[in-house]
């Protein structure tokens, strides 16, 4: 969450240099498709093994097996 945070202070901070240093809009906005492109592909490559999605239904399975052992 941080880098989002940081990202959300930065972005508008360079878009801002790069209009005043005559870059068009198009290619302003066009030097965060990189970035951009990178960390979607982290996500989707990054596995997550800490997430708490899914403990409800793994809490779940556990007292169905548990209570049909009985």
């Amino acid at each position: 969450m941080a880098f989002g945070r940081i990202g959300a202070i930065v972005a508008p901070t360079l878009i801002g240099l790069l209009m005043a240093a005559n870059y068009s809009p198009q290619n302003a906005f066009m030097t965060f498709t990189v970035p951009s492109i990178m960390a979607a592909l982290a996500l989707l490559v990054v596995k997550e093994r800490y997430g708490s999605y899914d403990k409800p239904q793994v809490e779940e399975n556990i007292k169905l097996k548990a209570t049909s052992n009985v």
